[in-house]
């Protein structure tokens, strides 16, 4: 019986008959170990009012109509249920999952078994109208109505290797699938799939993310949603995150919590970081320094093209986006700038101070914010430096901040 399919909706109540074929109860849910991308079927949960286990090796045969026991009414094993173990109906029937391919949160309507080399494993489930309908007659489907189903192009049935079951209860198939599979969606996607779920759902997600995936995710969900997820959070968990997360979106998060709960993460933080991110807490939220981040490649004025791009390879993943290089002085006023295709078509022994454009569009850190995005959009900028009267470099407003602000703001004036 390689490769045959069957539903749960078409097992669930079927008899079970002993190795005399008399019947000794029905069949009532599914263990599954995990272990692969495909839970395999460790045992049957059968009886009346009791229940009883029947492990898979003692299934002399099963279909649509009945399973068949290698063992006696004797041989029963009574069973003794707990959170522990990983049924199929309790736990995963009507449970909303994630589909990582799809990244999107569905609601399992029918489980899907393929025997695979005599084993029965959790194939696919059905989130679509079809395991509505086979519920509802209880798996009594008609073989034409079956056929016709199983034809089509399968865009309700998701394939097990592509889910996650996102149920806090669910601890042992939970937790050690998301850090392979999760965390290879983007960012922005796992955010709206958080913004999707319960509040106990989330937090279980959250938590299944490694620090990395964790920060970005942060920074892509609604302000609201940050806050609850970090007020629950332990602090120095919770610093460790910010810390990687850049200084602007650590301090937009930290600027959500209460004082007394973004004072508690600060006194933990990584001095350095914490003192960015005090200083950027100091400004408006709705002004440039309440926007910029701080994290900008810059080099001095006697910098050749050459190590300027060396010291793009050797630094420039620790800084949040590289549109622009600013050239600076010793005391960290701004001389230029140099945008990265000038920095490529030019002489590589050249200094970047002969290169540099030196009419530089800047805000001040209290702009308003629709005169920094004013500025952006008229002079097509992937980026505007911020300075202070000194015309000291204190940070950038990059464009994605930007566009942050007008969806915003037109999605407020519909």
């Amino acid at each position: 019986m390689s490769n045959y399919t069957v539903f749960i909706s078409e097992l669930i109540g079927k008899p079970v008959l002993d190795s005399r074929g008399e019947e000794i109860g029905r069949v009532k849910d599914f263990f599954v170990v995990n272990g692969s991308a495909f839970p395999k079927v460790s045992a049957v949960l059968y009886g009346r009012r009791k229940s009883y286990v029947l492990p898979w090796e003692m299934v002399h045969l099963y279909n649509r109509r009945f399973f068949s026991a290698k063992i006696s009414k004797s041989d029963r094993v009574p069973a003794q249920l707990t959170r522990q173990e990983i049924l199929v109906k309790r736990d995963i029937l009507d449970k909303q999952i994630v589909d990582i391919n799809g990244a999107k949160v569905v609601r399992v309507n029918d489980i899907e078994f393929k025997e695979v080399e005599g084993a029965l494993t959790l194939f696919a489930a059905d989130v679509g109208i079809r395991g509505i309908i086979r519920r509802l007659l209880s798996g009594k489907v008609r073989e034409w109505w079956r056929k016709k189903g199983d034809a089509g192009k399968r865009q309700n049935m998701i394939s097990w290797a592509y889910v996650v079951p996102i149920q806090p209860k669910l601890n042992r198939l939970e937790l050690t699938v998301p850090r392979q599979k999760v965390s290879q969606l983007l960012p922005q996607d796992l955010a709206e799939i958080m913004e999707q779920v319960s509040v106990n759902e989330r937090e279980a997600l959250f938590k299944s993310l490694d620090r990395d995936t964790a920060a970005r995710t942060l920074s892509e969900l609604e302000p609201g949603t940050q806050a609850k997820i970090m007020e629950k959070m332990g602090r120095e968990e919770a610093s460790d995150i910010l810390e990687i997360m850049p200084p602007d979106e650590a301090a937009d998060v930290l600027g959500d919590l209460s004082e007394a709960s973004a004072k508690e993460i600060i006194n933990v933080m990584d001095r350095a970081d914490a003192q960015e991110i005090q200083e950027l807490l100091e400004h408006s939220v709705d002004t440039a320094g309440g926007m910029m981040t701080t994290e900008v490649f810059t080099v001095p004025p006697d910098t050749t093209f050459d190590e300027t791009i060396l010291k793009i390879k050797e630094i420039g993943r620790e800084v949040e986006t590289i549109y622009y290089i600013y050239v600076i002085d010793v005391q960290g006023k701004l001389l230029g700038i140099c945008s990265l295709r000038d920095l490529l078509l030019s002489r590589w022994d050249q200094k970047i101070s002969v290169g540099m454009m030196t009419n530089i569009k800047y805000v001040s850190p209290n702009s308003p914010q629709k005169e920094v995005a004013a500025l952006i959009s008229k002079y097509n900028l992937l980026a505007v430096p911020v300075l202070n009267d000194e015309r000291k470099l204190l940070g950038i407003v990059t464009v994605d901040d930007v566009m942050d602000l007008l969806m915003t703001y037109y999605s407020g004036n519909r």
